[in-house]
C-alpha cells in the first residue's frame, strides 16, 4: 500500500519534488503544506495545499510522511523547516530516482533527493535533507553534509567532505581529498582544490575565496 505523503512548500522545487514522488508510485501524496500564514490558495496543480496547522496532528501516525522541499534561495531555512517538521515529530521520505546510479555501501539518510542520472560512488554518505540535482557526480568515500544542496552536473572528487549547509553550483567541482567547511559556497563552473574556510564563497577555476557570509547565510536569487 503506498505511503500517505505531504510535502512542505508550495514552490517550483516542491512541485517538482511531488511529481517525482507521484511516479515512484511508493508514495501517495496528499497535498502540499505551507504554515498558516502563507496560505493563500486552496490547491496547487492536481493537489490539495493545506495549513500546517491541520496537518501537524497527523505527525506522528505511521501512516504518514513528510518531504521538506525547502530549495536553496535560504539555506539557512532549509535547516529550520527540517528542525521543526523533526521536533513536531513527523517521519521523512527521500526518493532517488530510477536512472540514478547508488553503489550498495552507498548510504541516503532521510528528506534527501537524489534526482535523475545522479552517480554516487560507493561509500558516499548523505547526511539528512540533502539535494543532489540531475547528473552530479559524487565519487567514492565522501560524506555530503546536512542540508546541503549539490546542483546539476557537479562533481565531487573522492575522500572529501562537505560539510553541513554547503551550495556547490551548477558544474562545479570539488577536487579529491578536499574538506569543504560548514556553508561553504562554491559558484557554477567553479573549481575548488583547496579545503574551504567556514561561511565563505569561492568563485573561479581555480576558485578563489571572494566574500564571506557568516551573518545571514548563503542566500541565493
Amino acid at each position: 500500500m503506498p505511503v500517505k505523503l505531504y510535502i512542505f512548500g508550495d514552490s517550483v522545487y516542491a512541485e517538482l519534488a511531488a511529481h517525482y514522488f507521484l511516479l515512484s508510485q511508493e508514495y501517495d501524496v496528499l497535498g502540499y503544506v505551507v504554515d498558516d500564514q502563507c496560505f493563500c490558495k486552496p490547491s496547487l496543480g492536481n493537489l490539495n495545499v493545506f495549513k500546517y496547522s491541520e496537518v501537524v496532528k497527523h505527525s506522528v501516525e505511521a501512516s504518514v510522511k513528510i518531504f521538506s522541499a525547502v530549495g536553496y534561495k535560504s539555506m539557512r531555512s532549509r535547516k529550520s523547516v527540517y528542525d521543526r517538521l523533526k521536533r513536531d515529530g513527523f517521519s521523512f521520505a527521500s526518493y532517488i530516482a530510477p536512472s540514478a546510479y547508488t553503489d550498495p555501501q552507498s548510504e541516503v539518510s532521510e528528506n534527501c533527493i537524489v534526482m535523475p542520472n545522479v552517480t554516487l560512488e560507493r561509500n558516499v554518505k548523505l547526511e539528512p535533507n540533502v539535494t543532489v540535482w540531475s547528473g552530479a557526480s559524487i565519487c567514492h568515500d565522501v560524506t555530503i553534509g546536512a542540508h546541503s544542496f549539490v546542483a546539476a552536473n557537479s562533481v565531487v572528487g573522492g575522500n572529501s567532505v562537505v560539510g553541513p549547509l554547503c551550495f556547490l553550483g551548477f558544474s562545479s567541482i570539488v577536487f579529491h581529498h578536499c574538506n569543504l567547511a560548514d556553508e561553504t559556497l562554491l559558484g557554477a563552473g567553479s573549481l575548488l582544490m583547496t579545503d574551504s574556510d567556514a561561511c565563505c564563497q569561492y568563485i573561479g577555476s581555480p576558485a578563489r575565496k571572494v566574500r564571506s557570509h557568516s551573518e545571514a547565510g548563503i542566500k541565493i536569487s
